[in-house]
């Protein structure tokens, strides 16, 4: 499947260790730059905002990217929308050595994985710092990608403040427009809550409902419930891996439910048999004027596409994780402090859909 006019990708798990996606000839003898991605598609996306560093350092340098994401093709579809990576390769952990603890940690890698990225002329590798847990509550945001700021002459607050570019691709409003029909009168707004699981979400079905349709009260609003039904974390230690299978797998039911609210509420649901390409789902979303959801891959992906949105998070998170995975932090919205608020939170809303143009978030 041709994605980029330069760049094949391929989808089947076994070619995926042992192909490269290059946009030039391999034959060329340019010096390398070699940058490695971690984690799933929200990890990526942050840690694409290093690539446009990479390239001012190392101008003259070919770019090759190496996805640490068990070969989920998610991560992989969306390192290929930046321009400025030359090369996208696949690369594989180690997956006895892999724990919640040291989830992230360049170590976990395959030796001769590691051994082909440091071979590299210049080796930079874009995981910012430990994963959430118990030990990092106490780390400073101000350790977040020193090694990086020093390898690239950059502050690190320049880093944790850019977003990462993204290119997508021709062809992709196409194949948007065999999931979407979008009107040019219609005000779209993306929604997606699969992150909180079954229970988490239908706990807050009792102001969720009203909320989203105080929004439909705009006959010209329709909103598109975007979940996936084939989600997996190849990147976690087992036991963390199936647990997320589990809690992505029940909340497909709860998500479906917000469905049958509305003829106005729409689904747009990725499945084995009609898998859509993250590149698509950009294409969707740059089509939507607004996003509504949670801390997740694809509010990420809404961010660095500059979607005006609001997502929601169960409580105040400490500075640590603000800095890490939360650029638009001014966005969020705290489920423990929802009551009450969900009303102005929805006017403001549907206020904001008739400016034009609408403004970056």
């Amino acid at each position: 499947m041709l994605f980029l006019s330069f760049t094949t990708v391929l989808f089947s798990f076994s070619e995926y260790r042992a192909t490269r996606f290059t946009r030039f000839s391999e034959s060329t003898m340019r010096k390398q730059a070699a940058v490695r991605l971690e984690g799933g598609l929200g990890d990526h996306i942050l840690g694409m905002r290093l690539l446009q560093f990479v390239r001012r350092r190392y101008p003259g340098h070919l770019m090759v990217v190496y996805c640490d994401c068990g070969g989920y093709r998610s991560q992989l579809e969306a390192a290929s929308m930046s321009p400025f990576a030359d090369e996208i390769v696949p690369v594989f952990q180690d997956r006895s050595k892999v724990t919640a603890e040291n989830l992230g940690s360049l170590d976990n890698l395959q030796p001769e994985y590691l051994a082909k990225m440091r071979q590299a002329d210049a080796f930079i590798d874009a995981w910012p710092g430990p994963p959430f847990c118990s030990e990092s509550r106490e780390i400073s945001p101000a350790f977040l990608y020193i090694p990086q700021s020093g390898q690239l002459g950059v502050p690190y607050y320049h880093i944790l403040a850019s977003r990462p570019r993204l290119k997508i691709p021709r062809g992709s409003d196409a194949e948007a427009a065999h999931w979407i029909n979008f009107s040019l009168q219609g005000k779209y707004i993306a929604i997606n809550f699969e992150k909180l699981g079954a229970d988490g979400l239908r706990e807050q079905f009792y102001w969720l409902r009203p909320f989203l349709l105080r929004l439909l009260e705009d006959s010209s609003v329709t909103l598109i419930n975007i979940f996936s039904r084939r989600m997996d974390f190849p990147h976690y230690p087992e036991d963390l891996q199936l647990m997320r299978r589990n809690v992505a797998a029940s909340a497909c039911e709860a998500v479906s439910e917000i469905c049958t609210w509305h003829s106005r509420i729409i689904p747009l649901v990725d499945d084995v048999q009609r898998p859509m390409s993250v590149q698509t789902l950009a294409a969707i979303l740059e089509k939507c004027h607004y996003f509504i959801g949670v801390d997740n891959g694809l509010k990420h992906l809404a961010w660095a596409l500059r979607i005006p949105r609001t997502f929601f998070f169960p409580c105040h998170p400490n500075a640590y994780v603000i800095s890490r995975w939360m650029p638009d932090y001014h966005r969020a919205v705290f489920l423990d402090a929802i009551e009450g608020q969900w009303p102005s939170l929805a006017g403001a809303i549907g206020a904001s859909l008739v400016k034009s143009p609408r403004p970056p978030y």
